[in-house]
């Protein structure tokens, strides 16, 4: 039986690789982005594909350009005379003249290393070793006759001005990215595992995270435009590019709301069993339950306890991240929980004994139809969230499942 297409990797299309390398490219927007969040960087924004594969707004309202250049092992490391490089380097002249005093540092970001020699002929082809010493020199006259050749060998062939030349080479750094293959992991575990706001997520929810924030660089660096002024502002006037040119920016704030905005799935806490869950001290029964006892629902109060326990970890997760958003949806989220089995409790308590059980079947009928038909009464939150929450409410007494009765101390 002969091989079929789902069985082999088809090398000779290379267009997964090309997607490949444009997502290392917006997967390292996100890196900048975290450092400016974390404040490791002064940015406020990253402009995609604009001028430059990014240019990083500062604080301060100057620009840092960044080009990212993906390579292949097999072909070595950098070299200060490789084309790519080069052409890097003739880039960030252009943007120095094209806009003077406006970039404070250039960036050239790749997956491999610059070449490195101590042999002495050989440094005019470190890239790395040449901006150091570039960057360290206080005019170029004092730099090594064999440096200074070299720049004016540059300057010629991108025929520009060495002093032109020298002035943007003081200011460019060369930077190791992330790895080509393992870059998906190393900005989800390395770089969104250590922010604050992603300190809770596991392993998965960072995933997530790392592919929405790379489809809002993916968009930004494309021509996608997601402002309605686009079919309101009138051409020719003096602001009918903004829609365009606004586009391609995202702000800390962007990925701030991007990722507060994405809920934290609701799980239940980790357990052995339900019946291994935390008891009560001493011999005296849990307010909730003491109340599903007498109510008749002791086959539902280990459940009850478990989902409980979830539902305040979950919601503490949640006010960890952004207290103020997470206290606003933990009141809702009472508030609705608590009014559903008070109804249910005023429908049914007039009902012969024994009612209680046709009332925890309401709460479960009437939380489910909410959820299923108001989630954003809910705050899209989890059925279980909700039958957590009416765990604690009982637990607070502000719950009952049965007419009241003197609770034992607890």
């Amino acid at each position: 039986m002969g091989e079929t297409p789902d069985t082999l990797i088809d090398h000779s299309d290379p267009g997964d690789e090309t997607q490949n390398r444009f997502r290392y490219q917006h997967a390292y927007g996100i890196v900048l982005l975290i450092a400016a969040i974390k404040q490791e960087l002064p940015y406020v924004a990253l402009w995609c594909e604009h001028w430059e594969d990014f240019l990083a707004e500062r604080v301060d309202g100057r620009f840092a350009s960044y080009q990212v250049k993906t390579r292949k092992p097999e072909n070595g490391p950098w070299k200060f005379n490789d084309d790519a490089f080069v052409k890097s380097i003739k880039r960030f002249v252009q943007l120095d003249e094209e806009f003077p005093d406006k970039i404070l540092h250039h960036h050239f970001v790749s997956n491999l290393n610059p070449f490195h020699s101590s042999v002495e002929k050989e440094k005019v082809k470190c890239p790395g070793l040449i901006l150091q010493t570039i960057a360290c020199s206080e005019k170029i006259e004092k730099l090594a006759e064999t440096l200074q050749a070299t720049i004016g060998a540059l300057a010629d062939n991108l025929t520009v001005s060495t002093d032109k030349l020298y002035s943007t080479l003081k200011r460019t750094k060369f930077i190791k990215g992330p790895s080509l293959d393992g870059y998906d992991s190393e900005v989800a575990h390395l770089h969104l595992a250590n922010c604050d706001f992603c300190s809770k997520l596991n392993a998965s929810q960072l995933n997530g995270v790392r592919d929405e924030l790379i489809h809002l660089i993916y968009r930004a660096s494309s021509l996608g435009v997601d402002d309605p002024a686009i079919h309101w502002v009138a051409l020719g006037d003096p602001d009918s590019m903004k829609p365009q040119l606004y586009a391609k920016r995202v702000s800390v704030d962007d990925v701030k709301e991007q990722v507060l905005a994405r809920d934290i799935g609701f799980r239940f806490t980790p357990s052995d069993g339900i019946y291994s869950l935390k008891k009560s001290q001493g011999s005296h029964k849990s307010a909730l339950e003491q109340k599903f006892s007498q109510g008749g629902l002791g086959q539902y109060q280990d459940f009850m306890k478990w989902r409980a326990m979830s539902a305040e970890e979950h919601l503490l997760e949640l006010v960890a991240r952004d207290p103020d958003k997470a206290n606003l949806i933990v009141d809702q989220l009472r508030g609705v929980v608590q009014g559903t089995c008070l109804d249910a409790h005023a429908q049914v308590s007039g009902n012969p004994e024994p009612w209680e059980p046709a009332m925890y079947k309401k709460v479960i009928d009437d939380l489910k139809r909410i959820h299923s038909e108001e989630p954003s009464n809910i705050s899209f939150q989890d059925f279980n969230c909700l039958m957590g929450v009416a765990g604690l409410l009982t637990d607070e007494c502000l719950v009952w499942w049965s007419p009241e009765f003197e609770l034992e101390d607890q």
